[in-house]
């Protein structure tokens, strides 16, 4: 944490981004579906997608991952902002190859 309202993240070089945040832009985080718990520690195949059953390998543009929509399952407007005058379109997404427990809500 910096001061009270802010993380900072280690972030990989490739990103390009000042790695301050204030906590509200931040999110907990999911381990993906292909890591595995042994003997307490988190172990994963480096491999996203070796597993049979896991997601698959994530395409690459410009240092940017790609990922692909399966389908677009629900809408939603929200306010936010100060004084909620911003209206922001979001759509719940489920992403191919991935489960259910994986979908997000992605902004327009």
């Amino acid at each position: 944490m910096v001061g009270q309202a802010a993380a900072e993240l280690v972030l990989p070089s490739n990103m390009r981004i000042h790695p301050t945040f204030h906590v509200s832009l931040l999110r907990p985080y999911r381990a993906a579906p292909d890591t595995s718990v042994t003997n307490g520690s988190n172990i994963s195949s480096g491999n996203p997608g070796t597993s049979p059953d896991g997601p698959p390998p994530v395409d690459w543009l410009n240092n940017e991952p790609l990922y692909s929509v399966e389908r677009i399952l629900d809408y939603r407007a929200r306010r936010i902002g100060k004084k909620r005058k911003r209206l922001v379109h979001e759509y719940l997404v489920k992403w191919k190859g991935y489960s259910s427990d994986q979908n997000s809500w992605e902004p327009a």
